[in-house]
């Protein structure tokens, strides 16, 4: 399962967000820090629709070879993935709900 965090941004915003380390208060521990961010990978991808199912497809283009740390998550070169899109006005399954609902325009 995947939440999309940002769209229609530049690698370089999101080098300059999230992919930055940032530090927050827990109630029970204090604060706590979160790590940098290190990508493994950048490319193209696009949302495809074929004989009524609908797929994630991406290819990458950084790095040019595949290292260890690509190998060990499962990234290939290219790749495609079936995907199956939710309204997002419906509720969902407990386990998959998020904290808030997502902020989407009416258009």
């Amino acid at each position: 399962m995947a939440f999309v965090e940002k769209a229609n941004t530049t690698v370089q915003d999101l080098k300059e967000s999230v992919f930055q380390g940032s530090d927050y208060t827990a109630q029970a521990t204090g604060t706590r820090h979160n790590q940098p961010v290190v990508p493994v990978g950048e490319g193209v991808d696009a949302i495809t629709r074929t004989n009524g199912s609908t797929h994630l497809v991406y290819m990458l283009t950084i790095p040019s070879e595949l290292g260890e740390v690509q190998k060990e998550l499962g990234l290939r070169s290219q790749g495609s993935f079936m995907v199956s899109v939710k309204n997002p006005e419906r509720p969902g399954p407990a386990s998959t709900r998020l904290p808030q609902k997502p902020e989407f325009p009416k258009e």
